[in-house]
């Protein structure tokens, strides 16, 4: 995915591919009956067509008797993502079926999520705020005001005027003027859209601020006490239970679901609820308990912090300052002892976060030491990552660093790899002197992620070298040798550790890079070859930058023979590295570009002809991409097979998870999941990626986020939310799914709208919290 690392803002315009459905019409015509009007749809929406003549199946699904049709087709209108198809889509408002109209709003909103300008935008949120006033029926009450809410609004006064109406919608005021929540299903969506809200107040360049400092928020101030009340009155009072139901999680019920909504809405202001969070620090709900461990971190900041608190929690609850302050000493003893003991290791590490960010001081650092030793190796893993700057000079967590370094086993049954490399990581952070002849030994570990994170060590070795101005031959050396590792992920770190070096020294071992296989590598060694002369290697200027083009051109060449879409990321970097080192010589390389598979790789391409002519000769280039035959479709007998499979993937060493498809919403997804997981596809691939509080992500080849499956599919987003326990398709921009998937560790609602959530883990999601980094897919079966 989710470079979730890479922000989720990342929207490419949607692909035209036109081939695509006649492709589907004329696979369809070879079976032995018309297609379904379902099945037609399915491929005008694979086809990704806005044209008349496309979106005819939709236009008259639209007009069938079936509720579900109709949905379904409205669904898809939304999901080409063209502000021309509002027409359309604004008709199934109207629609005499309650779950077409609520499919309807959240379409409309999609059609403006990736193209829509200011006007777009505006006339969309005028037609749902006019559906709402004319809408009686709970869901789709709800389901307009969560669509209102996660508009894309101009500007603070249109997004605070949103979120007064669906504030509204929420808790509408009686006759007294006091806020009452409104019914379970149109509170459910009514919260959606005040989540959306309140994270919508950090723009592009960061979230503004009020004139108290504070980020500005689209969750209205008036929204803030009908929503701790939600929490905080009826809340459950019986201890957290010692650990999941066996088997993973029980779904929520109406009341915890709208609580946990709640927090979502609050978390997304980017403050902290102090008093709020200190009451929740024993909630039976580990999720609520987690964002208050975050938030109840500035209960140790000092008397001040706590007298503010105190006062807080008094005009909170009405109650007197003597029995505030009362509440307050017994509340922080709580939370100082659920920070190392509580059962689950997501409240563990967002104590350890908080207090990692909270700058703390002595006492931070005595937090941070004690989670080094963690019964979860991923807690442990964040104390360790976040030990510096405050942390510098503390002897005792610098010699426990050493000790952990050790490239010996640590002694606990749930790491191998993972304590020592993570702790090499933290003392390079600390104290890169201490550090060095630890680095220097697990560089040539026999171990893939000790010499991966020896590497990402290394990095900080030498820059803390450059900053001495005493470059360090050694480390540089076998870092450099790296580039060369059998493991492309070791080589990817090699060679971000030798960008620490002079540009001269860095250029060979990029250049060596790009002789090798590896998406994310290469956009690596891109990165260091910057055009001009590099001071000290005596490479003439034009002589360099020309070495660098048929470097670079060279290894795009290679990459387009393989045909795989998943390739454009690095083609794209390599398209870039030709234009801004070569010169009209250069051309050929890019000329066979114009006519490429991948739209974005021709348009780019056409962009760099133009800029590589000479100046007397650039002219527009015009890019004529032949786009890939898209992948088979499910048919309806697929649909129902997979409407009752279940998938059952076990991981080495962990056990089983079990995994429910969702074909009614993301049908082309589920079908590939399937089809890859039947023919052993995912089959010894990796858990790659280990996000606590966030996702675990796998199912690469390669164990990154660049390499998966060789096609593109298409984004099936929708009203499938992205809670604790749904599995999403992790993506690289629109419609660049690669079969990489993703598992929710916690609801992860800023997700919505621009993942698809494919399946359900129906069991096991135990199993899916106790994994770490390089765990294995044993084998996937099919029930």
């Amino acid at each position: 995915m989710v470079r979730v690392m890479r922000p989720t803002t990342i929207l490419l315009a949607a692909l035209a591919a036109t081939a695509s459905l006649t492709a589907a019409a004329a696979q369809a015509s070879s079976q032995s009956e018309p297609p379904s009007p379902r099945l037609r749809m399915l491929a005008a929406e694979d086809a990704r067509d806005a044209s008349p003549q496309a979106i005819v199946p939709l236009l008259e699904g639209l007009k069938s008797a079936d509720a579900e049709i109709r949905r379904v087709a409205v669904r898809g209108l939304g999901r080409l993502e063209r502000e021309a198809l509002g027409p359309h889509i604004v008709l199934g408002l109207k629609d005499p079926e309650a779950s077409v109209r609520a499919e309807a709003a959240n379409a409309l909103a999609q059609s403006v999520f990736v193209e829509g300008d200011v006007a777009a935008i505006g006339e969309v949120a005028r037609t749902l705020a006019d559906a709402l006033r004319a809408e009686s029926h709970p869901l789709v009450r709800g389901a307009l005001a969560a669509a209102i809410g996660r508009l894309r609004h101009p500007d603070d006064a249109a997004g605070q005027a949103a979120g007064m109406l669906v504030l509204d919608v929420a808790a509408p005021q009686d006759g007294t003027g006091v806020r009452r929540p409104a019914s379970t299903a149109v509170l459910l969506g009514a919260l959606r859209g005040l989540a959306a809200l309140a994270r919508a107040g950090a723009h592009a360049g960061g979230p503004a601020r009020d004139a108290a400092g504070r980020p500005v928020t689209w969750l209205p101030d008036a929204a803030l006490a009908p929503l701790v009340s939600l929490l905080l009155d009826g809340r459950p009072a019986s201890p957290p239970p010692p650990a999941r139901p066996a088997g993973g999680d029980a779904p929520p019920a109406a009341d915890v679901a709208i609580r946990r909504l709640v927090l979502q809405a609050l978390a997304g202001t980017r403050r902290n609820f102090p008093a709020v969070g200190l009451a929740l620090i024993d909630d039976a709900d580990d999720q609520a308990r987690a964002v208050a461990a975050r938030w109840a971190v500035d209960a140790l900041r000092g008397e001040d912090a706590r007298t503010t608190i105190a006062g807080e929690w008094a005009r909170l609850r009405a109650t007197p300052e003597t029995e505030a302050r009362a509440w307050l000493a017994a509340r922080v003893a709580e939370y100082e002892r659920r920070i190392t003991v509580d059962p689950s290791p997501q409240v563990r590490f967002e104590a350890i976060r908080a207090i990692g960010e909270a700058g703390l001081g002595a006492a931070g650092c005595g937090w941070l030491l004690r989670g080094f030793e963690d019964s979860d190796v991923n807690v442990a893993r964040q104390a360790m990552s976040t030990v510096v700057p405050s942390c510098r000079g503390d002897e005792r967590v610098r010699a426990r660093l050493e000790a952990l370094a050790s490239p010996a086993p640590a002694p606990h049954a749930t790491s191998s790899w993972h304590r020592p490399a993570y702790a090499l990581l933290g003392l390079a952070s600390l104290d890169a002197s201490a550090a060095r002849p630890r680095v220097l030994a697990a560089l040539g570990s026999p171990e893939a992620w000790t010499r991966r994170y020896a590497a990402i060590a290394a990095g900080l070795v030498l820059e803390a070298a450059g900053n001495r101005q005493a470059p360090d031959e050694a480390v540089a050396s076998a870092v450099a040798a790296l580039v060369e590792d059998a493991d492309t992920n070791v080589a990817t770190e090699a060679v971000r550790a030798v960008g620490r070096l002079t540009r001269a020294e860095a250029r060979p071992h990029a250049l060596r890079a790009l002789r090798r296989n590896g998406e994310e590598l290469l956009i690596e060694a891109v990165k260091l070859l910057s055009p001009g002369p590099a001071a000290g290697d005596g490479t003439p200027p034009a002589a360099a930058d020309q070495i660098i083009a048929a470097a670079c051109g060279d290894a795009l060449a290679r990459l387009t023979a393989m045909r795989r879409e998943t390739s454009r990321d690095p083609r794209l970097a390599l398209v870039g590295c030709v234009m801004r080192t070569g010169s009209a010589g250069d051309a050929p390389r890019l000329a066979p570009l114009l006519a490429d598979f991948d739209p974005v790789v021709a348009r780019a391409a056409a962009s760099a002809l133009a800029r590589l002519a000479p100046p007397g000769d650039r002219q527009p280039v015009e890019a004529r991409p032949v786009p890939l035959a898209r992948a088979p479709l499910p048919g309806e007998g697929d649909l129902a097979r997979m409407g009752t499979a279940r998938i059952v993937v076990s991981i080495r060493g962990r056990g089983d998870i079990v995994m429910r498809l969702r074909p009614d919403e993301a049908p082309l997804n589920a079908f590939r999941f399937l089809r890859l997981a039947e023919a052993g596809y995912y089959t010894g691939l990796t858990i790659h990626r280990i996000a606590p509080r966030f996702v675990v992500q796998g199912g690469s080849p390669h164990g990154n986020e660049y390499s998966g499956d060789g096609p593109f599919t298409r984004d099936e987003t929708g009203r499938l939310a992205n809670l604790r326990g749904s599995i999403g398709l992790s993506t690289r921009g629109r419609d660049t799914g690669d079969a990489q998937f993703y598992v929710n560790l916690a609801d992860n609602l800023r997700l919505d709208h621009n993942y698809t959530v494919f399946a359900q883990v129906e069991a096991g999601m135990d199993v899916v919290d106790s994994l770490v980094e390089g765990d294995a897919i044993e084998r996937i079966a099919v029930r």
